[in-house]
């Protein structure tokens, strides 16, 4: 599924510029995989011929390592490391190992999950309309999570009716939560978001929703893995938001309701939209989903 998403001239682009993402990537102290995600991102509102140039363009270059320095300082503040990710690194060169036996999955305040949304998650838009938000804590008393996920209330009917095609049941739409924002950092281990995407289901269980819907980007080079491995099933494709300021900053599609956007100007491939069951009433139809349906517009950002 992954790769029917993928787009080949972009990859190309981005083998050709590989030194100008190592050398961001190098001076903003993060991994090259946040530099591509960050590139991929902002590349629709450029020239499609964009991509058949020897180096990355001189004023995308600024606005990656503009959104990405203001992650890192925004980061040290809270003394939370950005760097590699833990299964990029050396075990012995992280500074401690997250271990499951330690684990606290709570709640968090409105003002860290806006810090988390705003400045760590790579869309760089804060959520006003959560009904969750909550995080994987390596310790007791720590104050920053390790892993963040908020979820809102779907509100999107053409998904119900997607979700309902794909798992044979009716499902109404204020059963339905997203969960919307993800973001771990480097201490996250495989199995972390795994184990945070289960207990903020059992949650929105207990407050009567029996579907969690996400969406999973491969053109900005996520691979859907940890979202199965999460207990999610893709159900669809759908066309994806693409706008971005007068700066050449992408924002989303809340977010352009009180800025001057620009779209896009060329379209990047779609979305995958997965899904998860809360509990043993719809667990077995989403097991048995195989079929995947196209929708378009894509659920909002």
């Amino acid at each position: 599924m992954a790769a029917y998403c993928s787009d080949p001239v972009t990859a190309d682009a981005l083998r050709r510029w590989k030194d100008d993402l190592h050398s961001i990537a190098s001076t903003q102290g993060v991994s090259q995989r946040d530099v591509v995600r960050q590139l991929c991102l902002h590349l629709p509102s450029w020239p499609r011929q964009t991509l058949l140039a020897e180096a990355a363009p001189f004023g995308l270059r600024q606005i990656i390592s503009e959104r990405l320095e203001n992650r890192r300082r925004h980061a040290e503040d809270l003394g939370i490391s950005l760097g590699r990710p833990a299964r990029e690194m050396a075990a012995s060169s992280l500074p401690h190992q997250l271990r499951s036996a330690e684990w606290v999955v709570k709640t968090c305040d409105e003002d860290l999950a806006a810090t988390y949304e705003q400045h760590f998650h790579y869309m760089g838009c804060p959520r006003d309309d959560s009904i969750l938000r909550m995080g994987l804590y390596a310790e007791p008393d720590e104050m920053s999570p390790t892993v963040y996920a908020a979820v809102s209330r779907c509100d999107r009917q053409h998904v119900a009716d997607a979700v309902s095609e794909a798992l044979g049941l009716t499902v109404p739409l204020t059963r339905i939560a997203t969960l919307t924002r993800v973001f771990g950092n480097q201490l996250a281990g495989s199995n972390a978001t795994s184990a945070l995407v289960a207990t903020v289901s059992r949650r929105l269980n207990d407050l009567g929703f029996t579907i969690l819907v996400t969406a999973v980007n491969p053109f900005l080079g996520f691979s859907g893995a940890s979202m199965r491995a999460s207990g999610f099933v893709p159900f669809a494709l759908a066309d994806v938001y693409y706008g971005y300021d007068r700066r050449g900053h992408y924002c989303t599609r809340r977010q352009s309701g009180s800025t001057s956007v620009s779209p896009a100007v060329w379209v990047p491939p779609r979305n995958i939209l997965m899904v998860r069951s809360t509990g043993a009433p719809t667990r077995r139809h989403v097991h048995r989903t195989t079929a995947i349906a196209v929708i378009a517009p894509d659920p909002d950002c």
